[in-house]
This record gives C-alpha cells, sequence and structure tokens, in this order.
C-alpha cells in the first residue's frame, strides 16, 4: 500500500479513506461518513472521486480519493476532519514514518515497525 498516490503525472497527489482510517486507526466507516457529512467543504478542495473496492467481507465499498487543495498545501482535508485524540495519534504515526524514511527504511518496513 501506497500512502500517496499519482497516476499518469496529471493528476493531482492523493491519498484514499481507507489510508487515512488505518493510519488514524479508525474504522473506515468512520471516515467515509465524515467525507459524505463535510462533502461540500471538501469539494472547495477539488472534486472527491472515489474507487470502487471490494471490503474485507467482500462487499463493494467506496475508497475516497482525498487531494490537498492546490493553492495551500498546509493541510488536507482528511487531516481537518480527524478529532483531536486522532490528530495526535497521525501526528505521532507521522513523526515516526519521517524517522524512519531518514533513516532509510522501507514502506514495508516501517508497516511492520509501527503497526
Amino acid at each position: 500500500m501506497q500512502l500517496v498516490y499519482l497516476e499518469n503525472g496529471k493528476e493531482a497527489p492523493y491519498t484514499l479513506s481507507s489510508i487515512v482510517a488505518e493510519c488514524a486507526e479508525v474504522q473506515h466507516h468512520t471516515v467515509t461518513r465524515l467525507i459524505r457529512k463535510r462533502q461540500s467543504s471538501l469539494n472547495k478542495f477539488g472534486k472527491v472521486g472515489f474507487k470502487i473496492q471490494a471490503s474485507e467481507s467482500g462487499q463493494k465499498e467506496k475508497d475516497y480519493k482525498l487531494r490537498e487543495r492546490e493553492n495551500a498545501r498546509k493541510s488536507t482535508p482528511a487531516l481537518d476532519l480527524m478529532t483531536g485524540d486522532e490528530l495526535a495519534r497521525y501526528r505521532e504515526l507521522a513523526t515516526l514514518v519521517i524517522m524512519y524514511l531518514n533513516q532509510g527504511l522501507t514502506y514495508q518496513e516501517i508497516k511492520n515497525q509501527v503497526m
């Protein structure tokens, strides 16, 4: 799993709602519910797209594409939607990931360290 995707070099970088949920240690349903609730606010960052993915139970579910605002890359919409506790966990995770990246670890090695 990648944290950020870039398709065909033309599309802006994005992450997926499932990645946000995994990194914040919350259920994907919680993140998608917040996205639907804040859809009009998120559209200010650009159209919110999605991919249809099979869930662990085999059912089809939307995996939303979340992008940074084009003119202000200070925060992502997903971070703006997190509660204080979720944001604190995310910041701790981000700090660890940056430390491990600086040490030259691969994504899989980092995932094994933090999970």
